[in-house]
């Protein structure tokens, strides 16, 4: 099948366990396949915040504790992250989260509408090899596509453990110029995720970019 967009994450079959799978069967409850579905969902929230690649869900299931009044939308890929989300999701009893499990940029491919208040994008694959860095996902056309979709005074968050990584990223934000780089994260992390703790644990240092959209 043609892709409008180069892969910005590796094809990779990881093991699934058996309550992955189980958690997987419920996994119609919690799909949205596009903004129309979305924004039906977001009718009972003041707020709508995206997290772009949540891989166990984490950090997705700690923002949805704290901001009940927020709708939280998971973007991810892999089966095996969405059968742990949906996990803690009932395991927590939480209501306020949705899981689009697709390429977030086909989320994006329409005309552009404020929906967002805030994106989260935590350890991207850094696709290391510099021939391959072309398939990373932020890049200046990315920002703009994200850009046109947040809200005014909305926020951006950002990490990376690799060091040319959060380099390009923080040349992109420069010269996009749309975003406002702010002192303190609007977003409270209580604690890092398994790919920044595998960074850490790998004496990779954390990288962390928390900018704000401002017109």
């Amino acid at each position: 099948m043609h892709q409008k967009y180069l892969p910005s994450f590796a094809k990779r079959n990881g093991r699934i366990t058996n309550s992955q799978k189980r958690n997987l069967e419920l996994f119609k409850s919690f799909e949205i396949k596009n903004l129309e579905d979305l924004k039906y969902s977001l009718k009972k929230y003041s707020k709508c915040a995206l997290e772009i690649g949540f891989g166990n869900g984490e950090n997705l299931i700690n923002q949805a504790i704290l901001n009940p009044n927020t709708l939280h939308i998971g973007s991810e890929v892999y089966k095996s992250g969405i059968g742990s989300l949906i996990g803690a999701i009932n395991q927590k009893k939480l209501s306020n989260i949705k899981i689009y499990q697709n390429d977030v940029r086909d989320l994006f491919d329409r005309e552009p509408e404020e929906i967002f208040d805030l994106i989260i994008i935590i350890c991207p694959d850094p696709w290391p090899k510099e021939k391959h860095h072309k398939r990373r996902l932020i890049n200046k056309e990315f920002l703009q596509m994200i850009f046109n979709f947040m809200k005014e005074n909305s926020y951006l968050h950002i990490s990376t453990d690799w060091q040319n990584y959060a380099e390009s990223i923080e040349e992109d934000l420069r010269v996009f110029k749309k975003f406002s780089k702010i002192k303190n994260s609007i977003i409270t992390r209580k604690e890092l995720t398994k790919f920044e703790r595998r960074g850490i644990s790998e004496e990779r240092k954390i990288s962390v970019f928390d900018f704000k959209k401002s017109i």
